[in-house]
C-alpha cells in the first residue's frame, strides 16, 4: 500500500493515543519526512521512523476488524460501574492505572457471579493468576460518570482463559436525578436501558487479561472444571482475530 504523506494523519491516527491524549504529527515535520515516507519505506520494508516511533507496520489504515473491540455490539456481557472521586487524578481525569481495576471488577463479577468461582480459599485449591494485562486509551473519562464495562472471553485454553474488555463512557454529563440501576447480576442484553440511552457504543479504552487458572497445593496450571468452561463459551466469540491486535 502506498502512503501518502500528506495524509499521513490519518493511518497514524490509532498509535497516537497515549494517557487519554491524542498526539498529532506537526505539519513541518511530514514536509521533512515526506521524502522518506516514499523512498525510505518501499526500500527497507522495516525502517524505523525514529521521529515520531512508528514503524511502517503500524502506518496502516483502522481496519474493521481492528475497530470491533471498540464497538459496544461485540460485547457479551456488560457491568456498571461506579466512578470514584479518589480515580481522578491532578489531570482531573481517571487516572490509567484505575481502569485496571474496573477490568478486575468485571472480570471476576462474572467469574464469581456466572461461573461459580469460589475464592475461598480455605474451601477451594484453585485460584486464577492473572499473567498478562494490556490497555489502549482513546478517550478520557472522570468522576462522577457511571461507566459501562463490557467483557467477552476470545480464548478458552485448558487452563487458561483470555479477555477482552472495553470501557464505555456516559453520553452526557448533565445534572439528572433519572439514574439506572447498578445490576447486581450484570447486564447481558442489548435492549437494556443503562445502555441505549445512557451510554455511548463506543469505548473509551479497550484492554486484554489473560488469567492461568492454578492449583495452590503444586503451583501448577489445571484444567477448568467442566461448567466453569460451559459459563465461559456463554460470552466467548468464536475465532476472535482481534486477539492480541490492541
Amino acid at each position: 500500500m502506498k502512503l501518502d504523506p500528506l495524509n499521513l494523519q490519518r493511518y497514524i491516527y490509532p498509535v497516537f493515543y497515549w494517557r487519554d491524549t491524542a498526539y498529532i504529527l506537526p505539519i513541518n515535520m511530514l514536509k521533512v519526512l515526506k521524502h522518506h515516507l516514499i523512498t525510505g519505506f518501499k526500500q527497507y520494508p522495516s525502517i524505523l521512523c525514529v521521529t515520531c516511533g512508528i514503524t511502517q507496520r503500524k502506518c496502516h489504515a483502522v481496519s474493521k476488524k481492528d475497530e470491533l473491540p471498540w464497538q459496544r455490539d461485540h460485547y457479551k456481557h456488560f457491568l456498571a460501574i461506579q466512578t470514584r472521586w479518589s480515580d481522578n487524578d491532578q489531570y482531573g481525569h481517571v487516572n490509567n492505572v484505575i481502569y485496571y481495576s474496573y477490568f478486575d471488577t468485571i472480570i471476576n463479577h462474572y467469574l464469581i457471579k456466572c461461573c461459580g468461582l469460589n475464592t475461598d480459599l480455605k474451601t477451594s485449591n484453585i485460584v486464577g493468576y492473572m499473567v498478562d494485562t494490556k490497555c489502549i486509551y482513546r478517550t478520557p473519562i472522570s468522576f462522577p460518570e457511571v461507566v459501562l464495562a463490557g467483557l467477552y472471553i476470545s480464548h478458552i485454553g485448558r487452563s487458561s482463559v483470555h479477555y477482552t474488555v472495553a470501557i464505555f463512557p456516559e453520553l452526557s454529563e448533565q445534572a439528572s436525578d433519572d439514574h439506572p440501576h447498578l445490576s447486581k447480576c450484570g447486564i447481558s442484553s442489548q435492549t437494556d436501558q443503562v445502555i441505549l440511552t445512557k451510554h455511548s457504543s463506543t469505548a473509551c479504552a479497550v484492554g486484554q487479561c489473560v488469567h492461568v487458572f492454578v492449583d495452590t497445593d503444586s503451583n501448577k496450571p489445571v484444567p477448568l472444571p467442566d461448567n466453569f468452561r460451559a459459563a465461559l463459551e456463554k460470552i466467548a466469540v468464536v475465532k476472535d482475530t482481534t486477539r492480541s491486535k490492541l
